[in-house]
C-alpha cells in the first residue's frame, strides 16, 4: 500500500528496487541515460536525432583481424568451446576444495600445538594421570576450572577434537560473552566473524541447539545455563558505547563500518539517504551502498524511518538489553 501511494509522487528517474532474496526495497534515484534515448520526449523546438543507416558488416575481415590478433575463431567448433568451459569448471571446484583442505588444515595444527603445550607442561605418571582425573577440580593444587562440553556423536566428521563443531563453538563464545544479551542468529554470527548461511553456520547452528546450549524466543537467542558453563571463560564484554562501536565495526563488511561510524557521530538524530551519503563522499544507490544498508539493518545496528536512519540503542549510553526491545 505504501509503495502504490507513493507512485503519484515519484519524481523523473525514481523508482523503486525489490530483491527480496536480500530482504531489500528501497526508494532509488536511477541515473539518466547516457547514450541514445529513444524514448525521450523532445524539448520545444529541438530536432530529433534520426537513427543513421548502419553500414554492411565485412564479416571476411572481422575473422581476418580475429585470427591475427589470436581471438576465439567463430568457426571453431562447439564441442571445443564447451570442453574448455568444462575445464573452468572443475579448475574453479578443485581451487574450492583446495581452499577448504587449507583450512581444515590450519585448525588441526592448531589443535595439535594446544596438544603439545598441554603435554609440555603437564607430564604425569599414570597414576597420578588417573588419581587427576577423579578428584574434583577444586582440589587439584594450581588447576584452573575446566568446563567440559558435551560431546557430539562419534560419527560427526564435522565435529572438532572437543566435540563441538568449530562453528558452534566460534557462537557460543559470541553470546556468552555478550550474556545476558539477546541476539538474531545473524547478530551472533557477525559477532563470531561467520557468514550468517551456509552449511558450516548451520551446523554450528545445529549442535548448539542438539547439546541445549541455547533458548530462542521471538527470534532471540542466548546461551542457556549448560552454554554458559560449556563456553567457559570467555573475553569481557564492551561496556561503553564507544567500545561496542569498536567491536562490530570490526566484524562488519564495508562500507557498513563507516556508514555506522557516521550515524553515532549524529547521536539520536535521524538523518536521510541523502545527508548521510554527502557526508561519506558516496552516492545513496547501488549494490555497494545498498548492501552496507542491509547488513547494518539485519544486524538490527541502525534504526529505519523509511530512507532516514539513526544508530541503534546499543552505541548511546541509555543501552537496553537488546531481547527487551
Amino acid at each position: 500500500m505504501r509503495i502504490l501511494a507513493d507512485l503519484p509522487r515519484l519524481h523523473r528517474g525514481e523508482g523503486y528496487l525489490w530483491a527480496p532474496g536480500h530482504d531489500l526495497l528501497e526508494r532509488v534515484a536511477f541515473l539518466p541515460i547516457r547514450t541514445f534515448d529513444s524514448s525521450r520526449t523532445p524539448k520545444r523546438g529541438e530536432r530529433l536525432a534520426i537513427p543513421r543507416t548502419l553500414a554492411e558488416v565485412d564479416l571476411t575481415a572481422i575473422v581476418a583481424a580475429l585470427a591475427a590478433s589470436g581471438g576465439e575463431d567463430p568457426k571453431k567448433p562447439k564441442e571445443d568451446r564447451s570442453v574448455h568451459a568444462r575445464l573452468g569448471q572443475e579448475l574453479a571446484a578443485a581451487r574450492a576444495r583446495i581452499a577448504a583442505l587449507e583450512e581444515n588444515n590450519r585448525e588441526l595444527h592448531s589443535r595439535l600445538a594446544k596438544i603439545a603445550a598441554l603435554a609440555a607442561g603437564a607430564i604425569r605418571t599414570p597414576i597420578d594421570a588417573a588419581k587427576i582425573a577423579l578428584e574434583p577440580q577444586s582440589k587439584i593444587p594450581g588447576a584452573k576450572p575446566v568446563r567440559p562440553l558435551r560431546t557430539a556423536p562419534a560419527d560427526s566428521a564435522a565435529s572438532s577434537g572437543n566435540g563441538i563443531h568449530p562453528a558452534a563453538r566460534k557462537l557460543l563464545t559470541a553470546l556468552a560473552q555478550h550474556a545476558p544479551t539477546r541476539f538474531t542468529w545473524a547478530q551472533a554470527a557477525t559477532l563470531a566473524s561467520l557468514k550468517p548461511s551456509g552449511g558450516h553456520f548451520n551446523s554450528g547452528r545445529k549442535d548448539l541447539r542438539a547439546a541445549g546450549y541455547v533458548v530462542e524466543a521471538s527470534g532471540l537467542v542466548a546461551p542457556t545455563l549448560d552454554g554458559l558453563k560449556a563456553a567457559g571463560e570467555v573475553p569481557q564484554a564492551p561496556s561503553t558505547p564507544a567500545d561496542r562501536l569498536t567491536l562490530w565495526c570490526g566484524r562488519l563488511p564495508a562500507p557498513a563500518p563507516e556508514m555506522l561510524r557516521a550515524l553515532v557521530a549524529q547521536g539520536e538524530r535521524y538523518i536521510d539517504a541523502d545527508e548521510l551519503a554527502a557526508i561519506l563522499g558516496k552516492k545513496p544507490s547501488g549494490g555497494h551502498w545498498n548492501s552496507g544498508i542491509a547488513v547494518l539493518r539485519n544486524n538490527r545496528l541502525i534504526e529505519t524511518e523509511g530512507r532516514s536512519y539513526r544508530a541503534g540503542d546499543l552505541f548511546r549510553d541509555r543501552f537496553l538489553d537488546l531481547g527487551n526491545r
